[in-house]
């Protein structure tokens, strides 16, 4: 019996852990600059917030989360495009260590035809 629960309960740990990007937003591209061509959509801004179970999500997928976040809004307010985004993670047990939040922003663009 304790075998069964320690296994539920790392099964459920582990599938808390990532937020998939939708197939809309890996059509986003990321890039440093933007042509002149390009139509500006909007500002934009990805999250993730793991308060329960982020000690145990290290920093690069909580940040990830965030990111594809971000891609996902971005597709949904018709860009296809964006400036490479700047943020981080934030919060936690042991603040430089282990991460509860990570908060990405960007600039949206459409500049494809």
């Amino acid at each position: 019996m304790k075998r069964i629960i320690i296994l539920i309960t790392t099964l459920f740990l582990i599938s808390c852990g990532e937020t998939r990007l939708s197939d809309e937003g890996a059509t986003i591209s990321v890039v440093e600059r933007i042509n002149s061509k390009c139509k500006y959509i909007g500002d934009v801004e990805g999250s993730y917030n793991n308060i329960i179970y982020g000690e145990f999500i290290d920093n690069k997928t909580l940040e990830k989360n965030a990111i594809n976040d971000l891609k996902d809004k971005a597709y949904k307010m018709g860009a296809d495009t964006i400036i490479a985004p700047v943020g981080s993670a934030k919060g936690g047990l042991f603040v430089d260590i282990i991460k509860w939040r990570a908060v990405y922003s960007s600039k949206a663009y459409k500049c494809r035809k």
